[in-house]
């Protein structure tokens, strides 16, 4: 539990520099570049013991979370664009749908009927989230199309954390990352042309960079302890919560009538999914 309270802590400064990044009119791109290289860097010195791992799950399944998690980033940003943080990322969170689904089918951890029930409550707070935000906003159809890939591409991203740590050979979680960020870093690169970045994203960046390292290697960790449909559960629910206070204080953004319904099923729904075992 203790990783799972710290991973929440990390992914409050890594979700709301999204916003900051956006509210500043800061190159995104940049942005996510420099926080991929920033937790690569990072890593070096703190796993050099073990960067060896060059060959097995670590790189393979390193490179599936780079591609999945690097195009969720870049997805959400746009979205982001076309609609508010909170129904948005709230949307995002709730792709832990697909990593708990696979921890049903591939891995027979099995949730109680309670459980069952809070999944398709899950499924409804999308549906009645989604619809309240299409009604806001000018472009629907582009919020639709950029949410519908970083629902996916970060679901998927869950799955890779799962089967890494459900590995006899217990491969390395530095040389994981390390990987991962290595090709989120050549999923961005292109996407930056023509200008340097600004002091104030090369500062995000940097910070992102460090937010999105520890909160992954703690869900990792407490992926060891606890079954995947627990820790993505609880993560996703926790999550949603804080980052929805922070997005109404800091950012003032209001949801409807219909969205704090739909806000407030997808917490109680993951909440009811942790505890009703």
């Amino acid at each position: 539990m203790t990783f799972l309270l710290g991973a929440l802590a990390c992914k409050i400064v890594f979700a709301q520099s999204y916003k900051l990044a956006v509210a500043r009119r800061q190159d995104v791109d940049w942005v996510s570049l420099i926080s991929f290289a920033a937790g690569a860097a990072l890593i070096v010195p703190l796993q050099a013991t073990r960067l060896r791992e060059l060959a097995g799950p670590a790189l393979w399944l390193g490179l599936a979370y780079g591609l999945s998690g690097g195009s969720a980033q870049l997805f959400f940003f746009r979205a982001l664009f076309h609609g508010e943080m909170s129904v948005s990322w709230t949307i995002v969170q709730l792709s832990t749908i697909i990593p708990v689904a696979a921890s049903i089918v591939f891995w027979h951890e099995y949730p109680s009927p309670l459980q069952a029930v809070a999944i398709v409550g899950m499924v409804v707070a999308i549906l009645l989230m989604g619809n309240v935000e299409i009604r806001l906003i000018q472009e629907p159809l582009a919020w639709t199309g950029w949410m519908a890939l970083a629902f996916v591409a970060s679901g998927l991203g869950g799955v890779a954390m799962k089967l890494l740590q459900s590995q006899p050979s217990r491969p390395s979680e530095g040389a994981f990352l390390f990987f991962a960020y290595l090709m989120s870093v050549l999923m961005t690169a292109p996407l930056v042309r023509g200008q340097r970045p600004t002091r104030a994203a090369l500062g995000i960046g940097i910070v992102r960079g460090g937010a999105i390292l520890a909160t992954n290697w703690l869900v990792l960790e407490a992926l060891k302890v606890l079954p995947g449909y627990l820790v993505f559960s609880m993560y996703s629910a926790g999550g949603v919560t804080l980052n929805v206070l922070f997005a109404a204080l800091a950012w003032d953004e209001r949801p409807t009538r219909w969205g704090y319904a739909g806000i407030g099923l997808a917490v109680v729904s993951s909440l009811v999914f942790s505890l009703g075992q």
